[in-house]
């Protein structure tokens, strides 16, 4: 069940940081838009070289440990 809540969590803080951020403070919209473009380019060159499965295991991976890493 904790994996739910972690990936709820990451759902609505980038929802929060990409989408609803830039509406409030036009200010840091260019800034905002930066950074998700350098986290597409990253994990469009992570899928190129690595392949897909292989990226959304390391995700999984990387959930799991956010989720049950702190006991």
């Amino acid at each position: 069940m904790k994996i739910v809540g972690v990936v709820l969590m990451a759902l609505v803080g980038f929802t929060f940081l990409f989408e609803i951020l830039p509406t409030i403070f036009p200010s840091l919209a260019g800034m905002i838009l930066s950074m998700k473009q350098g986290l597409v380019e990253a994990y469009n060159w992570c899928v190129r070289y690595w392949g897909a499965s292989v990226v959304g295991f390391g995700i999984v991976v990387v959930l799991v440990i956010a989720a049950y890493g702190n006991k």
